[in-house]
């Protein structure tokens, strides 16, 4: 979960990295007042990238200026978000921009951490166009100080400068290590004439270890309603642009289905995941979102029973066609493999509602796309 900016800066503050002196305003009238010591940023918050090309960012050099372009950010619909936040903070004098992070680089199964003299920009497009301009560390839980005074002087820092940097290496660090990062970055991390300054804070945390993170209060952020409502009924989706929906029963077994659904030609409407152990109501709620997308023109739906039992499953289904009187079947195409724990059980209790279930995933995956083509 990424946290906003306002968020990953707190945390900044707590460990010790300098950040500009921002607060955050949710009114005109809260910008106006804080734009009245002189110029100011504007930046909106949302849990994206690429902020300042969208034009989510302003400088306004006058407090009617930033009036104005609060006016204009306020209430804005960005994506699947609403700009209810507006980060506001003092112009700074910059005089050179950096790249600092820290991120799990999961094609490697490394901690690395990436710095460059050339920040502000995106840290893909520098590595096409310069990738000697980055320097790229290894890293581990311990760091000690000559590693970051290393890392600060590979970076051709020295004195003063070379001691302030490697600090703040090493607070970035701590930050990663202890809140379950995946990525901690500052991008840009400014030098200014009374030292560095980070200009912006991203912080990305592992999902599966917010239980540990109570305090920070927040919460897991959802991009539509749809992924919200299955959050909260224990399952994990994510809406996509086809029209088959796609229910299965573990992320890689879900990865699977997908990408089976691609090569056959199709185009996944959606990634739903009903996890282990799935109760028949979990499953009735899966099929529930999935046709809530209205493009939704077959469902295919893959499970390979363990924990998860197939006759559980198979209830859930048939609750779900009793429930809608039939009209699922009427409606849309749906393609049941059902393979391991509980498989006889569970094509009986289909078959009694005159449903058959395939073996092969392959075969699932063509009969789904040719149910989404009217064949």
């Amino acid at each position: 979960m990424r946290l906003l900016e306002y968020e990953s800066k707190e945390i900044f503050k707590r460990y010790g990295i300098p950040i500009p002196d921002g607060r955050l305003a949710s009114t005109k009238d809260e910008v106006l007042e804080m734009a009245q010591a002189g110029p100011v940023v504007l930046k909106a918050q949302l849990p994206i990238g690429g902020r300042g090309r969208a034009g989510l960012i302003a400088v306004c050099d006058s407090a009617e200026e930033a009036k104005r372009k609060s006016d204009e950010l306020l209430g804005k619909k960005v994506e699947s978000y609403e700009i209810d936040g507006l980060l506001v903070e003092p112009k700074v004098d910059i005089e050179e921009e950096l790249y600092l992070s820290i991120a799990v680089d999961r094609s490697n199964r490394d901690i690395v951490l990436l710095a460059s003299r050339e920040g502000g920009i995106e840290i893909e497009e520098l590595a096409r166009e310069n990738p000697s301009a980055i320097n790229r560390v290894k890293m581990r839980r311990e760091l000690n100080d000559f590693e970051s005074r290393e890392i600060a002087s590979r970076l051709g820092f020295t004195g003063k400068n070379l001691l302030s940097f490697s600090s703040i290496v090493t607070k970035l660090h701590a930050i990663f290590y202890e809140f379950d990062c995946t990525l901690a970055e500052i991008n840009p991390l400014v030098m200014t004439r009374d030292g560095f300054v980070a200009l912006d804070a991203k912080i990305e945390l592992d999902d599966n270890a917010l239980f540990r993170h109570k305090d920070l209060k927040v919460e897991k952020r959802f991009t539509n309603e749809l992924e919200e409502e299955a959050g909260k009924a224990g399952l994990f989706y994510v809406a996509l642009d086809g029209d088959i929906g796609i229910i299965g029963n573990g992320a890689g077994m879900v990865m699977a289905t997908l990408d089976m659904v691609k090569l056959s030609g199709g185009r996944p409407a959606n990634f739903c995941d009903i996890g282990g152990g799935a109760s028949p109501e979990r499953v009735a709620k899966a099929i529930e979102i999935v046709l809530s997308d209205e493009k939704v023109k077959t469902i295919f739906m893959n499970i390979f029973g363990g924990i998860t039992r197939c006759d559980e499953v198979a209830k859930g289904v048939t609750e779900t066609l009793d429930r809608m009187e039939n009209e699922l079947a009427k409606k849309i195409g749906l393609v049941i493999r059902m393979i391991g724990t509980k498989e006889e059980e569970g094509r009986a209790i289909l078959q009694a509602k005159g449903m058959e279930t395939i073996d092969d995933m392959e075969e699932g995956a063509k009969k789904a796309v040719a149910l989404s083509r009217g064949y």
